[in-house]
């Protein structure tokens, strides 16, 4: 799984997020790509960093 991080101030539609996106669905691995909007707080953006790779791995 590639799970993506965009920064803070960004999200999931930012142009890199979307250039990997496209990238990743023109290889035919749209299952192993993440980019979840995230939380303000650092904290909470760590723990659904863990629970996503958690669940994965699960």
């Amino acid at each position: 799984m590639i799970l993506y991080l965009h920064g803070f101030r960004s999200s999931p539609d930012s142009f890199k997020a979307r250039l990997m996106a496209d990238a990743m669905a023109a290889r035919g691995l749209t299952e192993a790509w993440a980019c979840p909007q995230l939380p303000a707080s650092p904290r909470e953006a760590i723990d659904l960093a863990l629970g996503m790779a958690r669940d994965r791995l699960a």
